[in-house]
């Protein structure tokens, strides 16, 4: 696998009720990072936000962790507004599964000839479990697994960026929580981390070729 300047990158975020509960929305798109990283564009092609009334019945069993989840929920989600193209309510969960899954479908389809990619900014809990129960309600999907899903957050930390930070987000990319919004801004950052890698790999191939052109019996012997 060859990241090209022709592969599409499938970025998406999902928010839930806690780490572990089920989500409420799920947004994203087909982006090209490092054309974005250097426009500030933020946008992706194909996005889209599909979102639903979230119930604290959605989280874990454990009622302390619940109770907790809620209150982070309750402090931050309240102000986030989906009025506006591509949001789409749904009524439930099984319904955002489906709507996700459909996109999902659609969207391979539509860029089949292309080289895909599917990648999230740390995926493991929230996106990872919300694929996986997307994908395990219709087994002949399957095949649309991400191999591999990558990490954008271990992308930036290959590249010296540390993805723990609360990086400037454009206006796009506001506010934050919006999984969409959150998507664009995973894209920026992802192609800002694959410009510096690749910045770093074309620097080393000119050490390289200038360090095979030395002669370094010569510069021991300070002869050159």
């Amino acid at each position: 696998m060859v990241i090209t300047e022709n592969t599409k990158w499938i970025i998406f975020d999902v928010e839930s009720v806690g780490l572990y509960g089920k989500a409420f929305a799920v947004g994203g798109g087909v982006f090209d990072p490092m054309n974005i990283a250097t426009t500030n564009i933020s946008r992706g092609n194909d996005e889209f936000l599909f979102f639903r009334k979230w119930i604290s019945k959605d989280g874990v069993t454990d009622i302390q962790q619940r109770k907790e989840d809620i209150k982070w929920l309750e402090n931050n989600i309240p102000n986030l507004s989906y009025d506006f193209d591509p949001a789409i309510r749904v009524m439930s969960h099984t319904y955002l599964k489906q709507h996700f899954l459909d996109w999902l479908i659609l969207t391979t389809k539509k860029y089949s000839g292309s080289d895909i990619l599917i990648a999230a900014d740390c995926p493991f809990p929230v996106e990872t479990n919300f694929l996986s129960v997307c994908l395990s309600s219709h087994p002949k999907q399957t095949k649309l697994s991400p191999y591999p899903f990558i990490d954008i957050a271990s992308v930036m930390l290959a590249a010296d960026i540390d993805p723990m930070l609360c990086h400037k987000r454009t206006i796009k990319e506001l506010p934050q929580h919006n999984p969409l919004f959150d998507a664009r801004q995973s894209a920026r950052l992802l192609g800002i981390a694959l410009l510096k890698l690749k910045n770093q790999h074309q620097l080393g191939s000119l050490i390289r070729t200038l360090a095979n052109t030395i002669k370094y019996d010569d510069l021991l012997e300070n002869k050159i």
